[in-house]
């Protein structure tokens, strides 16, 4: 299956997330993932909001395309 798969005109993406990262990065392959690293802690939903964001800038879309 991969890191990501194409749903129509959508792409999906399977991530593992590492919050609390030094940087925002993409950190590779691992396995059936793509392993992102992030600044944001996992708490009141502030890692996912930073998440979006970054794919987001990313990828060069709005944010509101990133569900």
């Amino acid at each position: 299956m991969g890191w990501f798969h194409r749903q129509g005109p959508d792409i999906i993406l399977h991530v593992q997330v590492q919050p609390r990262a030094s940087t925002d990065s993409v950190a590779g392959v691992i396995g059936d993932y793509l392993k992102i690293r992030i600044t944001a802690p996992p708490v009141e939903g502030r890692a996912n909001g930073h998440l979006i964001a970054y794919l987001a800038k990313l990828f060069g879309v709005p944010k509101n395309k990133v569900i």
